[in-house]
């Protein structure tokens, strides 16, 4: 059975749909026509038309009429469902061998919130999740105490650019401690050196808006 990933605001296809396309016809809007709807559960639409507009969902239903601007796909044999959301993937990110740390690192490892996972997205780790029927997710930094920028993207193939919704959703962190040895590698530790770093990131904005004010 083929299946498509619908979201319910934002639309992601999880199959590659080929047909006719006029010329004349609005390459942003779509009619998805002849499928197997699961618009809630329990709720079914044997045979419909799912109106796509811009990668919105503008209408669907068992009657629905294709807008004349629309490319019409037939979908017969194809099950269209709503698709997951996973709101936290922890991905193991490393810096390559060889590459120097960034010019602003942290003096201890465990603190990077420079670290964008907008800068490591590889569609090659996602196969899991769309075979379990998601299609979207939230890409969180796996490790470290302040870990990083997080990442909103869509799980459907085509360019990464493309696929991105939101490139910073918020900055990660956890009471971590080191697993070498090194500091911090207890809980006090840990905590000591979460209050530290948000007292050295306030020191430095007021000195930055103090040169910013007065750079003599």
């Amino acid at each position: 059975m083929r299946r498509a990933c619908l979201l319910p605001a934002v639309c992601v296809l999880g199959i590659a749909l080929a047909g006719p396309a006029a010329a004349d016809r609005d390459p942003g809007v779509h009619a998805l026509v002849g499928a197997r709807i699961v618009t809630a559960p329990g709720h079914v639409i044997e045979s419909g038309t799912l109106v796509m507009r811009r990668g919105i969902i503008e209408d669907v239903g068992a009657d629905v009429t294709p807008p004349a601007d629309a490319r019409i796909w037939d979908l017969d044999g194809a099950t269209l469902y709503p698709g997951l959301i996973e709101s936290f993937y922890p991905l193991d990110v490393k810096r390559p061998d060889g590459a120097e740390p960034s010019p602003i690192a942290h003096g201890n490892s465990l603190v990077t919130p420079e670290r964008r996972m907008v800068d490591h997205v590889d569609p090659a780790a996602f196969a899991k999740l769309q075979q379990a029927g998601f299609t979207t997710a939230v890409l969180v930094p796996k490790s470290g105490l302040f870990r990083g920028l997080s990442t909103l993207v869509n799980l459907g193939d085509g360019e990464v650019a493309a696929q991105i919704l939101d490139s910073e959703v918020a900055q990660n962190a956890q009471l971590a401690m080191s697993g070498d040895g090194g500091y911090p590698n207890s809980l006090m530790g840990s905590i000591a050196l979460f209050r530290q770093t948000l007292y050295d990131a306030r020191h430095h904005r007021a000195a930055h808006a103090a040169y910013g004010s007065n750079p003599r």
